[in-house]
């Protein structure tokens, strides 16, 4: 890589672990604020976007696994406080994508692929944070909310399997839709991406 190609690579990295920052600092601040449902969905799905949208532009292996480090380093000093939850989601969510593109090469499957997954993550994150780090039990807590949702909905045969079904199932829509996006603009960007559709 020559010292031009090294200079690109390194802008690109920093606009787009900028731009994530910048997305987590407000709307993320905000829905966490908001309580908004689907609120962590909604952020790794543009999260995604954003991922999606460097990959294209950004050849170098790892690149995304930078992004992500930065953005999560970025997160840690403008709180004013270490709040592992979501730095943890940052890193986890640039990793997966990085290694689904690793694996499956970067075409419109795998962008699809690599979505669902990270927003999947979503799911999955507060076990990880609260059971590991901080002891909680988190399974009873999702367990009584996915219940006492049921009785709201009046769903009286397996309610927690349906409610979860729902619910697994909306975050796989989210991701779809983040991928729709963001090949839409891979492809303004970078036309050549139809090519390997």
């Amino acid at each position: 890589m020559s010292r031009s190609d090294k200079n690109h690579f390194l802008v690109r990295v920093a606009l787009f672990s900028a731009l994530w920052s910048v997305l987590e600092l407000t709307l993320g601040a905000l829905f966490k604020g908001l309580r908004l449902p689907f609120g962590g969905a909604i952020m790794s799905g543009m999260a995604v976007i954003l991922l999606i949208t460097a990959r294209s532009t950004i050849s170098g292996r790892g690149s995304l696994i930078m992004i992500g480090a930065i953005t999560a380093f970025i997160r840690i000093f403008s709180s004013g406080a270490f709040l592992p939850s979501p730095v943890i989601a940052i890193f986890m969510e640039s990793l997966l994508v990085e290694l689904t593109f690793t694996l499956f090469g970067f075409h419109r499957w795998s962008i699809r692929l690599a979505a669902v997954i990270a927003v999947l993550y979503t799911v999955v994150h507060p076990f990880l944070t609260q059971g590991l780090l901080f002891g909680v039990d988190t399974a009873s807590l999702y367990l009584n909310l996915f219940e006492r949702a049921a009785r709201m909905l009046y769903i009286q045969s397996h309610p927690v399997g349906i409610l979860l079904l729902i619910y697994l199932a909306l975050h796989v829509l989210i991701g779809h839709v983040a991928a729709a996006m963001a090949m839409r603009i891979t492809c303004f960007i970078k036309p050549t991406l139809r090519v390997h559709a």
